[in-house]
């Protein structure tokens, strides 16, 4: 069942096992996910930073035609 398991999940079995796993892998895990996380995070306000008014590198696309909201008739259909 063990190795069933592990195998859809894309891990291998431990040789030697009980019924805690090695922190090993533990730490590999978070250090994997911290690296991710900091990336993201680096990469957020790297665009942060070029959307700010004073560098506008990276802003919001408005075209220069813009139009009205229709207005919503709520006694005929509701919003």
């Amino acid at each position: 069942m063990e190795a069933y398991v592990a195998k859809k999940m894309g891990l291998e079995v431990e040789p030697v096992s009980s019924q805690v796993i090695p922190r090993d892998r533990h730490a590999a895990y978070f250090a994997a996910l911290g690296v991710v996380a900091s990336s993201l995070e680096r990469l957020a306000v790297e665009i942060r930073h070029l959307q700010r008014t004073e560098v506008l590198e990276a802003e919001e696309y408005f075209s220069p035609v813009r139009k009205a909201p229709r207005p919503c008739r709520t006694k005929e259909i509701p919003c």
